[in-house]
C-alpha cells in the first residue's frame, strides 16, 4: 500500500472496530497485502524487531556507507518492539542501535586507532529521490538500492529484481499486512501525519483550482502569490 491507502485502511479498520464488526476479518482479507512501510508504527514493528535485527543492521551500515570492517557487526536494539505492546504515546520512539563488537573496538584502541572519530548523520530526500529516477539510475550504491526496495514493496510492483537478495527477501515477507494484528494498527495511533498530509494535500489542491481560476480572469502573477501561497514556480505550471 502506498500512504493513502494505507490511511484509508487504518481508518476502515476503526471505523469496522466501532460497528463491532470482526477487525482480525478485515486484517486477514488484506493479509497478502504489504503495509506502508515509512509509517512509524510500520517501521519500528520491522526494524526493531530482534527476529529483524538483519535487516536493521544492513539498512543502517547502508546509510551510513560502511563497508568491511567498519560495518556494525554484532547490534544490539537497545528499546525493541515487543509483541503485543501498543506504547503509551501517539509517537512510536526511534529506533537505537548499539554495536556490541567489543573485541573488534579493544583491538582497534590498541592500534591507535579511534574506533569512530566523527559522529555521522545522513540525510536523505527520498521523494526527491524517487521523483528523479531518472538522475539516479546510475546510482547503485546500497542504500540506493534499499531505496528502490522500499519503493516497489510500497507501490506493490514486481519485486523480482530485489528477490534473490536474502535482505530484502526478509523485508518482502516482514512488510506483509499478516504480520500486523489489528490491535496494533488500532490502538498505537498509526496515522498522525497520515491525516496531516492528506489535509495539507486537500489545502493545496484547493489553493491551486483557485489560482487556476484567478489565471484565467487574468488576475496578475503576484497578487495570485499572495492570495494562494503558492510559488509563481507552480502557478505558473497550472
Amino acid at each position: 500500500m502506498d500512504r493513502k491507502q494505507f490511511a484509508r485502511f487504518i481508518k476502515l479498520l476503526k471505523e469496522a472496530n466501532e460497528r463491532g464488526e470482526d477487525v482480525d476479518a478485515i486484517i486477514k482479507a488484506y493479509e497478502h497485502e504489504n503495509a506502508y512501510i515509512y509509517n512509524d508504527g510500520v517501521f519500528k514493528k520491522i526494524f526493531a524487531s530482534e527476529e529483524n535485527i538483519a535487516l536493521t543492521t544492513d539498512l543502517v551500515n547502508a546509510s551510513l556507507d560502511l563497508f568491511g570492517c567498519d560495518c556494525i557487526s554484532h547490534p544490539r536494539i537497545v528499546n525493541p518492539f515487543v509483541p503485543g505492546e501498543t506504547g503509551k504515546s501517539s509517537v512510536e520512539p526511534d529506533i537505537m542501535l548499539v554495536n556490541e563488537a567489543a573485541g573488534s573496538m579493544e583491538r582497534r584502541k590498541r592500534e591507535g586507532v579511534l574506533y569512530f572519530d566523527l559522529q555521522t548523520m545522513t540525510i536523505v530526500e527520498v521523494k526527491k529521490f524517487l521523483e528523479h529516477a531518472d538522475a539516479y539510475a546510475g546510482d547503485n550504491s546500497r542504500l540506493a538500492q534499499w531505496l528502490r526496495a522500499i519503493d516497489t514493496l510500497n507501490r506493490e510492483a514486481d519485486f523480482s529484481e530485489f528477490s534473490q537478495d536474502p535482505v530484502f527477501r526478509v523485508l518482502q515477507n516482514a512488510v506483509k499486512m499478516c504480520n500486523f494484528s489489528a490491535r496494533y494498527l488500532m490502538t498505537v495511533d498509526m496515522s498522525d501525519v497520515d491525516r496531516a498530509m492528506e489535509k495539507y494535500e486537500a489545502a493545496l489542491e484547493k489553493s491551486k483550482e483557485i489560482a487556476k481560476g484567478l489565471l484565467r480572469d487574468g488576475v496578475p502573477l503576484d497578487i495570485i502569490v499572495r492570495n494562494t501561497n503558492l510559488p509563481e514556480k507552480v502557478i505558473l505550471s497550472l
